[in-house]
């Protein structure tokens, strides 16, 4: 925490619940670090199965540039539309008795371009808990172009994994699993039994499996690159637009 100031980090208060509410699902959080740790139980999850699709690509990821959540750079681009496109018939082989889109314009954009030739005719519902990571005032940047106070938010978020680790007028990745523990008590209330889909981004699939237990280790197969504009397109594998199985 001493590399970071107040306006980079959540407060005690916000990191307090979080680490509250995270204890609830198996996880101990560090205050001071922010550092995850599984204890020995994990939480159930109510749904047949969930899957995830994450937006398609954008304008930022050709540029190799940061987004935020309304960023002129979070556009789909045209090769994302026709990705999508391409898309549906998978979407219906997994007969999704229910779709949860998130609200930002990419999302809700992947969802338009998906529906148009989807086989199945699922419930379909915006949900304001699917909303991952806002990178703030890194929007339209490359890594590049980030200030030296900047570049040790990044490095204490995405290397030393502090999960309180945030952006001027952004999230942490604590916000973020903190509103993934409201997307699954609401599955587990309203969908149990059912096939659910999400639309949504790649930072809610990551939040997911850290909820869920799905690896050995909380960050075990994630890569910062793959997930934020450091890096460009033709660099990196892509995952945008694809379809991601998380229960």
């Amino acid at each position: 925490m001493k590399y970071l100031n107040k306006t980079e980090v959540n407060t005690l208060s916000e990191r307090f619940t979080i680490a509250v509410t995270l204890l609830r699902y198996g996880i101990y959080v560090n205050l001071m670090t922010g550092k995850l740790f599984y204890l020995p139980f994990h939480p159930k999850i109510q749904c047949k199965s969930l899957w995830l699709i994450r937006h398609g690509k954008t304008l930022a990821v050709d540029h190799g540039e940061f987004m935020n959540n309304d960023s002129d750079n979070s556009k789909l681009t045209e090769e994302g539309v026709i990705e999508l496109a391409q898309l549906s018939k998978s979407i219906s082989a997994l007969y999704p008795d229910v779709i949860l889109v998130g609200p930002l314009e990419r999302t809700l954009e992947t969802f338009e371009v998906l529906s148009q030739n989807l086989d199945c005719k699922p419930f379909v519902k915006k949900c304001d808990y699917l909303l991952g990571i806002n990178n703030g005032v890194w929007g339209g940047k490359t890594f590049e172009m980030l200030d030296l106070d900047n570049v040790c938010v990044f490095f204490q978020r995405e290397c030393k994994r502090n999960i309180f680790a945030k952006t001027s007028d952004g999230d942490s990745w604590g916000d973020v699993l903190f509103r993934c523990t409201k997307l699954l008590k609401d599955i587990n209330k309203n969908y149990s039994g059912k096939n659910v889909l999400l639309v949504s981004q790649g930072s809610i699939y990551q939040g997911l499996k850290i909820l869920l237990h799905r690896e050995k280790s909380p960050w075990d197969g994630y890569e910062t690159g793959a997930m934020f504009g450091t890096m460009t397109s033709k660099e990196k594998k892509l995952g945008y637009g694809k379809i991601f199985k998380i229960y």
